[in-house]
């Protein structure tokens, strides 16, 4: 019995935006665990600060105490470029989260179809091949922002 979505993606594709998501909440978390440690508070604290905010004010957070913190040249250029891998791939996440897949029925086409913000109404086309890397791209920047905090001692976890 179908359930009349019908879906037009492949398992592969369902599977990588899962990953996907899964990944940008990982990253989130960090963004967290991040700013709570540097602020020296618990998580019990720490939410009421962290809570309800998204991922670009957590980065400028953490930027801006990181900088108040005068830290080394080297150590802010790598948080610099590691909050550019996460602003890069909150397109790619939100566009993976909320829109919506449709196959177009003249040329068979799947699209992501946006129905939120600036873009709400676009069509953007995508295959497997699109979508993994859209994945990688959220998956490197939780990397990028993990090796970051291990290296300068901001975390002392390991996710795996």
């Amino acid at each position: 019995m179908s359930d009349g979505l019908n879906i037009p993606v492949s398992e592969k594709m369902l599977k990588d935006i899962g990953s996907a998501i899964v990944h940008w909440t990982y990253l989130e978390m960090l963004l967290d665990l991040i700013i709570w440690r540097i602020l020296n508070i618990d998580s019990k604290h720490g939410v009421l600060i962290t809570g309800r905010l998204d991922s670009r004010p957590k980065c400028e957070m953490l930027f801006s105490l990181i900088n108040m913190k005068e830290r080394p040249k080297e150590e802010i250029d790598k948080l610099r470029l590691a909050i550019k891998s996460v602003s890069d791939a909150s397109g790619d996440r939100n566009l993976l989260a909320h829109a919506a897949i449709v196959k177009e029925d003249e040329n068979h086409e799947i699209h992501l179809l946006t129905f939120r913000g600036k873009n709400a109404g676009k069509r953007n086309p995508v295959n497997e091949k699109i979508i993994e890397a859209m994945s990688e791209r959220i998956k490197n920047a939780r990397t990028s922002l993990w090796q970051w905090a291990i290296n300068y001692g901001y975390l002392d976890i390991e996710f795996r």
